[in-house]
């Protein structure tokens, strides 16, 4: 009976969620990624090499559209992912 007992309970139980990897989600790499852009701008880095706010604003807008044309940026089939 005892051993019964303790089937029961291991059935009410749910199995933990999968571990992620910080380093593998690409909402971290795209905060770091934002941040080091403010850091370089603070300190008037993409001026020097020609970078306006215009073409920077136009890369990133077309990287994020392609990226989510992809399905990399949003994957509806993954139940785990944004």
């Amino acid at each position: 009976m005892d051993s019964q007992k303790q089937n029961d309970r291991g059935k009410n139980r749910k199995a933990a969620p999968p571990k992620q990897s910080r380093f593998r989600s690409w909402a971290l790499w795209a905060g770091l990624l934002g941040s080091l852009w403010l850091i370089a701008s603070a300190l008037g880095l993409p001026q020097k090499i020609g970078l306006t706010d215009e073409n920077f604003n136009t890369i990133v807008s077309a990287l994020g559209a392609i990226l989510t044309l992809l399905g990399v940026v949003n994957d509806p089939t993954n139940p785990r992912g944004i």
